[in-house]
């Protein structure tokens, strides 16, 4: 991730390639999809979105696959739909500092859901 961070996306592409070959964890193809989308390939997101859905008939898939899949789409709304379903189960922890979510702050209903994972703002 360090490698799409910093605009290496080709390279940071061929290493979720190579993860995705090590493991049948969904993480490495899903981040694979995320990249491939920023670098122009929308249906690589369109299509790990589907293949999730179908896949969520039949075993738990977590709603941050689909908060990284739809903000690579610039579907604003799913991913905070997606969003607040993932804090209302308890899995989104880095909401406040992943830099994956930066499109998001700002808005007001992504600030409330990073409130209400961290805590009210210290004065």
């Amino acid at each position: 991730m360090a490698l799409q961070l910093k605009g290496d996306v080709p390279v940071a592409i061929a290493e979720y390639e190579k993860a995705q070959q090590l493991s049948d964890d969904l993480a490495p193809r899903r981040m694979l999809a995320v990249a491939k989308a920023q670098s122009g390939d929308k249906e690589a997101a369109a299509r790990m979105l589907a293949e999730l859905a179908e896949l969520s008939r039949y075993r738990y898939v977590d709603a941050w696959s689909r908060v990284l899949l739809n903000l690579s789409l610039k579907n604003r709304e799913e991913a905070i739909r997606w969003l607040e379903q993932g804090v209302a189960n308890h899995e989104v922890h880095l909401i406040k500092v992943h830099p994956l979510l930066d499109p998001l702050r700002g808005d007001p209903r992504f600030e409330a859901l990073v409130q209400k994972v961290v805590g009210p703002k210290q004065k």
